[in-house]
């Protein structure tokens, strides 16, 4: 140290106090924030619970599996009348099958029914499992997905319709026949 000069130099710059007033705005915009963050995180937890609308009732959602494009609503149950094993005969205007059918209860969009087909003529038999598109009262809309066999393509769409006799109309690509509860 030289003699002119001392321990305090008066040249460096002042060190500044810290502004208040910023450091309250700061914290007050932090703490906004914050309650926003957690506002939404609940508000988005809350409409996924149960699928619920603004309405209260169901939310449709469109959905899709990657080996069949077959866009579906889910959110309705199978109707009891469906479900069970139903067998009886379709033709496609130049062979007869044995078709046997498994409905399982569930909603829609899941692979809920079991089907087979086998040719009177040759014997050939087809295995799928079809997933539920649709669903009305007395309608349901599948589609298929081979399990097993030949003579069944995947993608293809069905169509059973409830009679009000009790048995089941069956329409599935060129095929249609009549059904009854196993």
């Amino acid at each position: 140290m030289s003699r002119g000069s001392s321990a305090h130099d008066d040249s460096a710059p002042a060190e500044r106090p810290p502004n208040r007033a910023l450091w309250s705005r700061l914290a007050v915009v932090a703490g906004v924030a914050v309650v926003v963050v957690v506002a939404a995180v609940v508000v988005g937890l809350r409409s996924h619970d149960g699928d619920v609308g603004s309405a209260g009732g169901a939310v449709t959602t469109t959905t899709t599996r990657s080996a069949d494009t077959t866009p579906v609503s889910a959110v309705w149950n199978i109707p009891q009348a469906f479900l069970g094993a139903w067998r009886g005969v379709a033709e496609d205007g130049q062979r007869a099958f044995d078709v046997e059918l498994i409905i399982k209860p569930g909603k829609n969009s899941e692979e809920l029914v079991q089907s087979s087909q086998i040719d009177k003529a040759s014997g050939g038999r087809c295995d799928s499992i079809e997933r539920v598109i649709t669903v009305a009262e007395t309608e349901l809309t599948l589609a298929a997905r081979r399990t097993a066999g030949t003579d069944c393509p995947d993608g293809t769409t069905s169509t059973i319709h409830l009679r009000p006799d009790g048995t089941i109309a069956y329409t599935a690509a060129s095929r249609t026949g009549s059904l009854h509860k196993a």
